[in-house]
């Protein structure tokens, strides 16, 4: 089975965002990883629709029958989001503390 890479981030703002590298405009968002992975999931079967309609694959030869996500997580991404929520914690402490 062939493997497509998937790449999972947490933005600063806290929400998700799911990425195919190896596949132009097609990708997920959502405030949970699930919710993300929901949307790119949504995003693949639009895509199909696409290549049904017009019978052109293209880019999009990849989602071929037998295929799976191989799903990573780009931690830089949630790196920030810790340090960001750490220094909201900081200060929430330290303005308490007075």
């Amino acid at each position: 089975m062939r493997k497509i890479k998937a790449i999972i981030e947490k933005g600063s703002d806290g929400l998700y965002s799911i990425y195919l590298p190896d596949v132009f405009g097609i990708y997920g968002a959502g405030e949970t990883e699930s919710e993300a992975k929901v949307a790119l999931f949504e995003a693949v079967d639009s895509a199909k629709e696409y290549v049904d309609e017009t019978g052109e694959w293209g880019a999009y030869r990849v989602f071929k029958p037998d295929f799976e996500f191989d799903f990573r997580y780009d931690l830089s991404g949630f790196n920030l989001f810790l340090q960001n929520r750490y220094q909201f914690f900081s200060l929430t402490f330290n303005l308490k503390s007075f």
